[in-house]
């Protein structure tokens, strides 16, 4: 697209709507002062919240408003005389009043709405039963979220803090992945969130608009890690599935945005806080209360501390406060398996064994304040603070059988005479992520206008830290020339190919204890984790509305958004005692195994403690004895590697009417938005010939024979020449056009039909952006085992595509709530893997030089490019019923169910990743009285994940996989007084595993597990009031 022809456009259409607006203000601009207002608050007794989006209809007109936040409302433009104004919120009961109006002034009028369990007196005094029943608690909850998504001006679901029960220690994660169309990353972290089948980098996530800032993936991606969003200070959460044109247009899964607690939503003050415990079922395995780790701050008992406080403060009518903070520690013990086949072969090829380790302690901080500056503007500002500390351990045991492997269904057997390789992996880390939030929110309504205002800043610094922390951050030991043999495949870990038994022998015949910690030798340590990397999001947003007649209104704006990342990596390798032999560097003969954790360590192979090395101890070998340690001189390249700067900044104009007809039955909302993306990036820079000599107009110099000479013959210095950092820089911009339209028909008060399209767009990553190009090791190419020429491609361009979505939603029949809906999106531009023969003038075309004619003859170029297109359509339904109608106590439960189920075609359809076909949530609850219980269930289906290189082990077609898994959480709560309550959850209840699979379309079932985790079953219980 014409860049220049763009912000023509866009301006031309910015000045059409900014002058329509303008003369439309200038005929309005003396009101009649004959006419008068109605203003007031709309409350939830039985909730004792204000309600925001409750909706005020005048009775026999098409005249209407809905409350903000704060729960207030305000109809205007009213004849004077008596009125009829009718008051509505999904899960309460209707109220109305009669009004009298008076010229030029404005009358207030209060709604106090009640529930099914709230009933009125004959003197008009409200009484609550149960006044401190959790089934209020509850259906409040449900009521919220229902309600918002009902009065939406597009298809989205919400879903409110306490909807599905406790949440634990307050993770927001735990609250959406019972959402339809929600696929939570099954890792054990369960950070990244991606929906409709779309990578988790397709989705946009904010704090009340504001982006949020995330650095958590080294630098380059574009997914973000909910760790900022608790539910501490959260009301509600919204996915927006089709946007309107005032949303941004990259989000092509959708777009989750938190909604803060607001000061004006109580009455009176409330202080809420919540004390709890925490622990994992793994934590208790093998008994005793007391685990040693690895390391001093892995030590810890199974059983860690967690509170959680929220005070809402309505100072005065005009001023109001909040505050929310918590703190938790939570503690994770591992069992992993990793067993990858050769597929060619079908026989075994490793196994490794890893009890991982990890300690989680996390706190936030939250403040808002909110000022009504009279009768018009309403100011907003919301602070966030979150801190999570990691630390994290591994201590890995592998087994390699080597080339040559035989084997089959039941065992494996390495090649003579003797290429098996034992390892002893470690790796240790403690990883500090600060996030910080600032958002401004100004409203000024007054009439028919509007302005809105939104500021943001989003920080974000996550660093991994190891040596400065007194431990090395990957150790590396191994007894090398053996024969391995395995047996009994599948009989060591349930759900897992580990074999019950691992025996080798030496290129002698003789016996070798793989499992004897002492007989490995040391190879190498590293100072591995040493990342530092920061996430700068700043965004600034205004627009103008403007209310006409006849159910018409327009809305005009702009939004400036600026990213920033800069990532770093300090990286050291240490060879120990490279002259010395293998005898000689066994671990035995110095103090650095780690006997104690090993006693505790549950065993993998039956007989046998697992062999493991202390990285804390080789780190005091390094101090002692530094001469031991010799410095590898590849550190260098795999700093400046590490070494990124991005900067793209998004501006953006939008363009937005609504209509509403039929008495507001019929609501269309369309228009278009105009985006602009500037990204500039500098990255590593690799010159393969950077330390031959050139002459002064820059070509390579030769000897008499043809040799190049070398600047110098010292390999770090080579390096370093080779390697620069940050020297290669790059810039580019693109733009488009977004329009979208949404539509909603309002057959009764309970039945809605939407139907909605949009084009969205997905930008490259970051590290698209710079140019580099990496060329195989020359020993590997010169093997043939990898002669493949990687190169980033800096002129993708982003997916485009054009979403259609139609859905139909009940309220409220007969105690149901039910939608259903069908949806397809078409992808253009899809990205894709490149892999062609690297032809002279293609090396050339991408200025890859060669040393001599034909030096990359038989080579590959492996690559990026905007390949094609792709299809992606479901179905999405979810019901939810209270069971009423049932006598004794099962009127008390309560049922739903939501399934989401994906279809991928297309030329491109090989490149998706991470693509669920199949989501299913469903659950139960009861309440009674004081008494609530839940269990819910979250089915992901089989999940395809990368699309594996062709090797001599792995075929063509080969696909790594996320089998499908089933997991369930519960909750209850058992209130004795509104200020005090017994409440428990647990989170993967069964301790169900998450397995990998990596296979072809004609690989055997006994080949295709890859890697199996189980990360327990996590539980809280504690207490928790209200004052």
């Amino acid at each position: 697209m014409n860049s220049k022809l763009s912000r023509v456009s866009v301006r031309r259409a910015l000045m059409a709507g900014l002058a329509v607006l303008t003369l439309c203000l200038v005929a309005v601009s003396a009101e009649s002062a004959g006419l008068g207002e109605i203003q007031g608050r709309v409350f939830n007794v039985s909730g004792e919240i204000y309600l925001n989006n409750a909706r005020i209809v005048v009775k026999g007109t098409n005249l209407e408003a809905f409350t903000n936040s704060s729960g207030e409302y305000l109809l205007h433009h009213l004849p004077p005389g008596e009125i009829d104004v009718v008051v509505s919120y999904t899960g309460l009961a209707p109220q109305s009043a009669t009004v009298r109006v008076e010229a030029g002034r404005t009358v207030r009028k209060d709604f106090d709405l009640e529930s099914a369990r709230s009933v009125t007196t004959d003197s008009g005094k409200v009484l609550v039963l149960d006044a401190f029943s959790v089934e209020e608690t509850r259906m409040s909850a449900q009521s919220l979220a229902l309600n918002e998504q009902r009065n939406a001006a597009n298809i989205r679901n919400v879903v409110a803090a306490g909807e599905f029960g406790d949440s634990g220690e307050g993770s927001a994660v735990e609250l959406i992945k019972y959402l339809p169309g929600v696929n939570v990353d099954s890792s054990t972290a369960g950070q990244g969130v991606s929906l409709r089948g779309f990578p988790s980098s397709g989705t946009l996530v904010t704090i009340d608009g504001g982006e949020v800032a995330s650095s958590a993936s080294f630098g380059g991606g574009r997914n973000i890690e909910l760790g900022a969003l608790r539910l501490n200070n959260i009301s509600r959460i919204e996915i927006t599935k089709v946007p309107t044109p005032d949303l941004p247009a990259n989000a092509q899964g959708g777009m989750i945005n938190a909604i803060s607690k607001s000061g004006f939503e109580r009455r009176d003050p409330q202080l809420s806080y919540r004390a709890y415990s925490t622990f994992n079922s793994r934590g208790f395995i093998g008994g005793g209360l007391a685990k040693r780790g690895s390391r001093p701050e892995l030590n810890l008992r199974p059983v860690q501390p967690g509170f959680n406080l929220a005070y809402e403060f309505p100072i005065n009518k005009s001023f109001a406060v909040n505050f929310s903070g918590g703190a938790t520690m939570r503690t994770n013990l591992t069992r992993e398996v990793l067993t990858p086949w050769d597929l060619s072969r079908l026989a075994l090829m490793q196994v490794d064994t890893n009890p991982a380790e990890r300690r989680v302690d996390s706190a936030d901080v939250a403040l808002g304040a909110e000022w009504r500056m009279g009768d018009y503007n309403l100011l907003k500002v919301n602070l966030l603070h979150v801190d999570m500390v990691i630390y994290g351990g591994e201590d890995r045991s592998s087994y390699v059988f080597g080339t040559g492997v035989t084997g089959g269904p039941d065992f494996a057997l390495g090649a003579t005479p003797g290429v098996g390789t034992a390892y002893m992996f470690g790796t240790a880390f403690k990883r500090n992520e600060r996030t910080r939030q600032v958002t401004v929110n100004n409203t000024y309504k007054r009439g028919n206008w509007k302005i809105d205002f939104n500021g943001s800043l989003g920080r974000n610094r996550t660093t991994y830290r190891d040596v400065d922390k007194g431990y090395f951050g990957y150790t590396d030991l191994r007894i090398t020339n053996l024969v391995l043999r395995a047996t009994d495949v599948y009989g060591g870990t349930a759900k897992s190919a580990q074999p019950r038994d691992i025996t080798a022998v030496d290129r002698s015949g003789v016996a070798v204890d793989v499992f004897d910690p002492g007989a490995y030798s040391i190879q190498s340590v590293r100072k591995n984790t040493h990342y530092d990397t920061t996430d700068a999001k700043d965004q600034v947003k205004a627009d103008v509305s403007r209310v006409f007649g006849g159910g018409f209104s327009m809305q005009v704006g702009a939004a400036l958004n600026r990213q920033t990342r800069d990532a770093r990596r300090d990286f050291r390798l240490w060879n120990f005692r490279p002259t010395a032999s293998v005898i000689e560097r066994q671990a035995k003969n110095y103090d650095v195994l780690n006997p104690e954790y090993a006693a505790d360590a549950k065993n993998y192979f039956a007989g046998h403690r697992p062999p493991l090395v202390s990285a804390t101890k080789l780190y005091e070998l390094f101090k002692q004895r530094p001469d031991y340690f010799v410095s590898d001189t590849t550190w260098h390249a795999q700093a400046v590697l590490g070494s990124k700067f991005f900067q793209e900044t998004i501006s953006a104009a939008y363009l937005r009417a609504d209509l509403k007809r039929f008495e507001n039955r019929l609501w269309i909302v369309g228009g278009v938005r105009f985006e602009k993306t500037e990204d500039e990036g500098h990255g590593p820079l690799f010159d393969r010939n950077g330390f031959y000599a050139r002459d002064q107009n820059g070509k390579l110099l030769r000897t008499a024979t043809g040799a190049l000479i070398p600047l110098t013959n010292d390999l770090l210095e080579r390096n370093k020449l080779q390697y620069q950092n940050r020297a290669a820089q790059a810039e580019r911009s693109y733009d488009g056009f977004y329009p979208s339209l949404n539509a909603s028909y309002r057959f009764t008060d309970d039945l809605i039909l939407r139907v909605g399209y949009a084009r969205t767009m997905g930008r490259p990553n970051l590290t698209e952006i710079v140019p580099n190009t990496t060329l195989p090791d020359a020993t590997a190419a010169a093997a043939g085992t990898d002669r493949i020429i990687r190169v980033i491609n800096a002129g993708l361009r982003p997916w485009t595509s054009d979403g259609y979505d139609i859905s139909l939603d009940s309220y409220n029949f007969k105690g149901g709530v039910g939608s259903v809906g069908v949806f397809a999106k078409t992808i253009a531009d899809f990205f894709g893997a490149s892999q062609v023969a690297a032809t002279p003038a293609l090396l050339e075309a991408l200025n890859i030089p060669e040393e001599f004619d034909g030096e990359f003859t038989g080579y590959d170029i492996l690559t990026k490019q905007n390949v094609g297109t792709a299809r992606i359509s479901g179905v999405e339904a979810s019901y939810r019923q209270s069971l009423f109608f049932l006598p004794f106590w099962g009127k008390n439960f309560q049922v739903y169910g939501n399934a989401t189920v994906l279809d991928l075609r297309g030329p491109s359809s090989a490149d998706f990743s991470n693509y669920v076909p199949k989501i299913i949530n469903w659950g139960v609850s009861f309440a009674r009285g004081k008494f609530s219980a839940r269990l819910n269930w979250n089915q992901r289906g089989r999940t395809r994940l990368a699309l594996q290189a062709v090797s001599v082990s792995v075929p063509a077609s080969t696909y790594q996989y996320l089998a499908p898994r089933t997991t369930v959480s519960a909750d209850f709560e058992y209130r004795f007084h509104k200020r005090l309550s017994l409440s428990g959850t647990a989170t993967n209840l069964t301790d169900t595993p998450i397995i990998y699979e990596r296979y072809a379309p004609t690989t055997p079932n006994y080949a295709r597990k890859y890697r199996l985790m189980v990360p327990g079953a996590e539980f809280t219980l504690g207490i928790k009031g209200t004052f």
